[in-house]
């Protein structure tokens, strides 16, 4: 469902404030948080707008239409994950500032948030300035984790390798997409079947013969080197592909 942009023009100048962010798409999909952390964004900083999406799908169509100086998104999105959505911007390439503030407390999905493009993990646990402090780490060009996950990425590459990709543009984050070896109907099917949709349902979504759809989850799982569904799943939540918050 599209939701309207909040106009900002006239916000004054937060404390945190290094420099006007222009427009920032926030994808959450649950309504209070969206409003609340929205307007802790609108309280710190100067902006044109703050454009809300629920979805990752929306949040991409967003981006393209207006033209986003930064993204914000949720980690366990409806459908496909933040993550996916970061893959997903790399793929089309739009290179786009990325931070997740999210409630997804996982180490392995924290460090998959990086190797996607991210240059920002927040806890939503976190106080309130500590978004302040993230956002202008990353607008100024730097990259911020959460201190619970610093010892994870302190020394490693991670973090250097995701504000270099999100620049440049180069083979990092694509290298290290999970899904980087499906068709885009693969991709597709995927994202169904480990939304736990049977054959015959995904058929019918897409319009097509239930033997199209085995056709395909043979080469899913072949190009991913798993067995069966459950392995599929357990592929899909070690990258980060299905959150369950």
């Amino acid at each position: 469902m599209n939701t309207p942009a909040l106009n900002n023009n006239e916000v004054e100048n937060g404390p945190n404030q290094q420099k006007p962010l222009g427009t920032v798409v926030y994808c959450e999909p649950s309504l209070l948080i969206r409003e609340a952390i929205s307007t802790l964004i609108k309280n710190q900083f100067k902006i044109d707008s703050i454009v809300l999406a629920g979805d990752s799908a929306e949040a991409i169509q967003k981006i393209q239409d207006l033209g986003a100086s930064l993204l914000v998104t949720e980690i366990a999105l409806p459908g496909r994950s933040g993550i996916e959505l970061l893959h997903e911007l790399k793929r089309i390439n739009i290179n786009i500032p990325s931070i997740v503030i999210t409630g997804v407390e996982e180490e392995h999905v924290c460090k998959q948030a990086f190797l996607a493009g991210a240059k920002g993990y927040l806890l939503k646990s976190e106080k309130a300035e500590d978004l302040g402090i993230c956002i202008n780490e990353v607008v100024e060009g730097g990259s911020y984790v959460s201190d619970r996950f610093k010892h994870v990425l302190s020394g490693s590459k991670l973090v250097q390798a995701s504000a270099r990709d999100s620049v440049s543009g180069d083979e990092f984050s694509i290298q290290s997409d999970p899904l980087r070896n499906l068709s885009p109907r693969e991709r597709e099917i995927f994202h169904l079947l480990t939304g736990g949709f049977t054959n015959i349902v995904i058929a019918n979504k897409l319009l097509i013969s239930r033997r199209t759809v085995e056709t395909h989850r043979a080469k899913i799982v072949q190009k991913l080197k798993v067995n069966n569904n459950a392995e599929l799943i357990h592929y899909a939540m070690k990258n980060g592909l299905v959150v369950f918050n």
